[in-house]
């Protein structure tokens, strides 16, 4: 396995993507321990408190079709928690139409900024557009995954560009306490952006999921889902299985107290806010199965 690059100056492709047109930059990667306390004496990969290795998913990402109950995986009966459809939308008040009320809030980074608006064609009815010039995001309520043993997290995304960490989610409570889906990524390996999932605790970073491909920029409506069920991680595109890790140990509840739980925004400061259209925004707690995912997707 190659060795991440971190604390240093260098060209990349950061891919404001219109089509397939990429824009060569020069940027500087973050010290590996501002993210999980890594260093280069340990080998690039960072180590719990314990100094067991924090190891990169690699070979540890399978391809492996219609994962889920029918693999022997046991998945908690998913139970929806919070779901935004975005159709009613008043003001900067975004009501959550599951029965838990977790109501979420418009907000923008920039004093004076411009908050989301709704999109009035979404892939349901109406939609959100998070327009990444203002910096706009959704606040979800504190504490969310408090007591959670596994989660599921699905949305239909619209996007024409892309810039690298963007977050389709992030909940967290420090920029060491985080749980995220990036739909670009960035792969150190490729030195190119690549569809991320990632969690970590204060002591200790999971495998991260790090592909070579992104959600399509093409403005056109994906479903993607993530299935977070230690030992097990699922990435869906569309209905169909992008990646299966078998190697989590972090469960959601081990996040303790998550304060800022965004769509949209990241953790860390420096990286952008979503560009896209959003709609039908779900979590679940418990695992939903490969083919309850492959339902959500044929939705029209």
């Amino acid at each position: 396995m190659k060795r991440k690059v971190f604390g240093r100056t260098i060209t990349k492709l950061l891919f404001l993507v219109f089509g397939a047109v990429g824009v060569a930059c020069t940027f500087t990667l973050p010290e590996e321990s501002d993210f999980f306390g890594g260093s280069e004496s340990d080998g690039g990969q960072g180590q719990d408190s314990t100094g067991t290795n924090l190891v990169e998913a690699g070979s540890d990402v399978e391809d492996v079709p219609d994962s889920g109950l029918d693999a022997g995986v046991q998945l908690e009966a998913a139970e929806l928690m919070i779901h935004y459809d975005f159709e009613n939308i008043t003001g900067s008040t975004v009501p959550d139409v599951s029965t838990h009320g977790l109501t979420g809030t418009l907000k923008t980074r920039l004093d004076g900024g411009v908050l989301p608006a709704t999109d009035p064609v979404g892939k349901v009815g109406k939609g959100l557009v998070l327009d990444g010039e203002n910096e706009q995001y959704v606040e979800l309520p504190p504490s969310i995954l408090l007591g959670l043993n596994q989660m599921s997290v699905t949305c239909w995304l619209n996007k024409k560009t892309s810039v690298i960490w963007e977050r389709l989610f992030d909940f967290n409570a420090s920029p060491t306490v985080w749980v995220y889906f990036s739909p670009t990524g960035f792969n150190e390996d490729a030195g190119a952006p690549g569809t991320r999932f990632a969690i970590s605790s204060s002591t200790r970073l999971d495998p991260e999921m790090i592909l070579e491909e992104v959600v399509p920029t093409d403005s056109q409506w994906h479903h993607v889902a993530v299935v977070l069920a230690p030992p097990h991680f699922f990435y869906y595109l569309d209905g169909v299985e992008k990646a299966h890790m078998t190697n989590m140990k972090i469960h959601p509840k081990d996040l303790g107290v998550t304060d800022k739980n965004w769509i949209g925004r990241s953790a860390h400061a420096t990286d952008s806010t979503l560009s896209a259209r959003i709609d039908e925004f779900k979590v679940y707690s418990g695992g939903l199965t490969a083919k309850q995912v492959e339902a959500e997707a044929k939705q029209q």
